[in-house]
């Protein structure tokens, strides 16, 4: 059984579509394999290369992907072996070796099909309709252009109440990118990546621990040497071949189940970073008495209008405290009494810049009985954003602070401003200085005070005592 992965590629993809399905081609640099679709959904094009997107389809499971040159190794791999290795082409961190995808539905409905094809050709229908056009027949009529008119400039209004509370609202809500909770950078010590193969599984554990009471804390450890590592001379390939199992991510599950949490950073690294973190965290519970560490849930990768550099925000926060019995002793990880929350600061962002809803997740997130259903938010996430292209929603978990301070003070101008207007300063500055001086006109008075009173020195008392020159200056 020989065959290159070109070959077995396009044999696949005709089977499949003999079959009635929609086949795919993915092509790499030096490599191909094929897919399959399994909703009624596609790119809208016959040739993508956008992998964000892709990678958000494989999540959705709207679209298979697997290698196919498994079919000419030995021992047998069986299909889900075959779906992970092709997902692992197009992974995240592979973008540069990602060419191109071509939907094969796609191309035949725009005519491409086969070489040894059965339509006649068009070429000479086409040369008959020129032919049968009197050589002197008027040009087809075309669009006439849009007339345009001047818009006059018109001045500014006077700002109101109203426009004073959105400018306050528009300077508490921070929506660049120097907003960690919509640009959370993972290289520096602000913030720690964590190696979890599954999410929802360690969300799940989280949340027994805050229903049931104490329980044993994670630990944080740094990742040993494995198969595949510079320090280990051991092929990872070789071993992928025979007993078609990842190491890595084998060796990332039992830890979990241990209450382990793996990071990719030596052990000096991770202690630093651990340190950094906690410091952070213990330093905002002092001065503002609310926790600010969080344990991130999955990802947003976006890019702001008119910027081609992707930003990362977080979506689920789940509060959790950072514990260290002793300097020498190690860092350990628990829940925190707080109750999860989205990203909140996001959905605004998303809202008002691009026009984005999501009606089920702004009130009561999705539970699945022990806890959050952490997939279910994520792939409604996905669903959502999986047209804009350079968009992709990702299953990554990371330990950061955070900070809803000022969102928490802009939902209370939004929520609460009726209640402003009790205030008699908060409803002085809302009005400004015009509509004060109308209410004092209306109250009889002359929006003035009247005229300074002359006292004598020696009648007055000063509140706080003073001394000669400084009573005499009075």
């Amino acid at each position: 059984r020989l065959g290159t992965c070109l070959d077995t590629t396009v044999l696949l993809a005709a089977c499949l579509e003999q079959a009635g399905l929609r086949p795919v081609i993915v092509l790499l640099q030096g490599h191909a394999f094929a897919g399959v679709w399994l909703a009624q959904q596609d790119f809208g094009g016959s040739v993508v290369d956008d992998a964000p997107g892709l990678r958000n389809r494989i999540a959705l499971d709207d679209l298979r992907l697997f290698e196919t040159t498994l079919l000419t190794q030995s021992p047998r791999a069986g299909f889900r072996r075959a779906c992970d290795a092709g997902a692992a082409h197009v992974a995240l961190g592979q973008d540069d070796n990602f060419v191109a995808l071509i939907d094969v539905h796609r191309a035949r409905q725009r005519r491409i099909r086969p070489l040894p094809s059965q339509q006649p050709p068009q070429i000479a229908r086409l040369d008959a309709d020129v032919e049968e056009r009197a050589p002197d027949s008027p040009p087809p009529l075309e669009d006439a252009p849009v007339l345009r008119e001047e818009t006059l400039l018109e001045e500014p209004p006077v700002a109101t109440s109203a426009d004073r509370l959105a400018r306050w609202r528009q300077r508490l809500l921070d929506l660049s990118g120097r907003n960690r909770l919509l640009n959370m950078k993972l290289s520096g010590k602000q913030a720690l990546a964590i190696d979890c193969p599954d999410p929802a599984r360690l969300e799940d554990m989280l949340a027994q621990v805050r229903e049931r009471g104490r329980a044993a804390p994670f630990r944080l450890r740094p990742w040993p040497d494995l198969v595949g590592d510079s320090r280990d001379p051991r092929s990872a390939a070789l071993h992928r071949r025979r007993l078609h199992e990842d190491a890595p991510r084998t060796f990332a599950r039992e830890a979990l189940e241990k209450r382990e949490l793996l990071a990719d950073r030596d052990d000096s690294t991770l202690q630093t970073t651990l340190t950094e973190i906690y410091r952070a965290a213990k330093a905002a519970k002092e001065e503002g008495g609310s926790n600010t560490l969080f344990l991130t849930f999955g990802a947003l990768l976006w890019k702001p209008k008119a910027r081609e550099t992707a930003y990362r925000a977080p979506l689920i926060l789940v509060p959790v405290v950072l514990d260290r019995p002793s300097i020498r002793s190690g860092f350990t990880l628990s829940v925190h009494d707080d109750e999860p929350r989205l990203n909140t600061t996001l959905l605004e962002m998303l809202r008002q810049e691009f026009d984005i809803h999501f009606p089920g997740l702004e009130d009561d997130l999705p539970s699945d009985g022990s806890g959050l259903d952490v997939q279910s938010i994520l792939d409604r996430i996905r669903s959502k954003l999986r047209s804009i292209p350079g968009w992709e929603v990702t299953d990554e978990v990371a330990l950061t602070n955070l900070s809803f301070t000022k969102y928490l003070m802009w939902k209370d101008l939004a929520d609460r401003a009726d209640a402003l207007r009790a205030n008699e300063l908060a409803c002085r500055l809302m009005d400004g200085v015009t509509r004060n001086a109308e209410a004092q006109e209306k109250q009889g008075g002359s929006g003035t005070a009247g005229p300074v009173q002359e006292m004598e020195p020696s009648t007055t008392v000063p509140v706080c005592p003073l001394e000669a020159d400084g009573l005499a200056s009075v």
